[in-house]
């Protein structure tokens, strides 16, 4: 759902972009400073960095819409199976 949006480098899909991804929604969802960034994610700074890149150039906006677009149609899935269901009558 996420790699398709994220942005190509000249030579594809450029590495970590994923971890760096995770990286900015733990910081947000954490509502930590940037510097207290977990090690397994990489430098703060260079996370940071990618961060303001993908805001300046849209990038952070396209994904968060396809996320919701598609969190949207998986819930209408759910709704509209779940209504098929109810109207089911138990067997005898």
């Amino acid at each position: 759902m996420i790699k398709p949006h994220l942005p190509l480098g000249e030579r594809g899909l450029i590495p970590a972009l994923r971890q760096q991804f995770d990286a900015v929604m733990w910081r947000f969802r954490t509502g930590s400073p940037w510097r207290d960034l977990p090690v397994e994610y990489g430098p703060w700074s260079t996370v940071y960095d990618r961060f303001r890149s993908w805001v300046l150039n849209g990038v952070l906006q396209r994904l968060i819409q396809a996320m919701i677009a598609e969190a949207a149609a998986l819930q209408e899935t759910v709704e509209r199976e779940r209504g098929s269901r109810c109207c089911l009558r138990p067997r005898p």
